[in-house]
């Protein structure tokens, strides 16, 4: 199965988000995120660069969620579910932990964090016989207001 490699930061002129390839450059050790333009025909791409801020750049997990939107490093994601399972109806953010994409959420009895990678979560959701749906309701860098307490 071929895995798609794509990145995305917040432009550091405008505060857009970009999609592309990731890369520092040498000479100046910045953070840039290559993307193609489609000028005036479909055959007529043009290769550019922007400058992004580092802290923004975050991965794509390889997952859509419920929606068909692309879940990507350093989103909040919201979970559904049937049945009994104890990780639907919650708030996660999405981390790159130990070489996995995983849903984090603090636990507050605890003051722990909870960590699980995605494909576990889906795994054992469907191992007993539920379902579990993940809904990107933000990222950690627009909507700071929806992270865990």
């Amino acid at each position: 199965m071929k895995r798609e490699i794509l990145y995305r930061g917040k432009r550091v002129d405008n505060g857009e988000w970009v999609c592309g390839f990731y890369f520092i450059d040498l000479e100046n050790g910045l953070p840039y995120i290559m993307l193609k333009e489609r000028r005036e025909t479909v055959e007529d791409w043009m290769i550019k660069s922007v400058r992004v801020l580092p802290e923004t750049v975050g991965q794509f997990t390889g997952l859509t969620d419920k929606n068909g939107v692309k879940i990507f490093e350093g989103d909040l994601v919201k979970t559904n579910g049937k049945g009994k399972n104890y990780m639907a109806n919650k708030f996660y953010t999405v981390e790159f932990i130990d070489g996995a994409f995983c849903i984090t959420a603090k636990v507050v009895k605890t003051g722990c964090d909870f960590s699980i990678t995605i494909r576990d979560a889906m795994f054992k959701a469907k191992h007993y016989g539920e379902t579990l749906e993940m809904e990107v309701i933000g990222n950690i860098h627009d909507n700071p207001e929806l992270l865990h307490p």
